[in-house]
């Protein structure tokens, strides 16, 4: 766990995911947010951007339940994990509002 100074504020983004009534119910007992820090990164750089997407990927990733073990997955399942991937995603880099960091998005 990282502590965040109140200086850091400004530097966190938290990525939440609205959920259809099926999905709740299937994962109730699973976090749907994630914090995602990026204090320490210049995102003027592109270096810095690039790291901070790559949080951002693996963060959506986890709250949309792409690292969960299933035996089933149907295609309904697959099509609305990734529509939350990519709506995780893409309010995340908006949120932030950096030019490289939406550069990586589009690109």
């Amino acid at each position: 766990v990282t502590m965040i100074g109140i200086s850091d504020i400004g530097k966190v983004v938290v990525l939440v995911v609205a959920l259809s009534a099926g999905e709740a119910a299937a994962n109730s007992s699973q976090d749907k947010s994630r914090a995602v820090a990026y204090a320490e990164l210049d995102l003027s750089s592109p270096a810095g951007a690039e790291k901070l997407y790559e949080r951002l990927q693996r963060a959506a990733a986890e709250v949309c339940g792409f690292y969960q073990s299933s035996t089933l997955i149907t295609a309904s399942i697959k099509t609305d994990k990734q529509a939350c991937y990519v709506d995780a995603l893409s309010r995340a880099v908006a949120q932030i509002d950096a030019p490289l960091l939406r550069e990586q998005h589009e690109g």
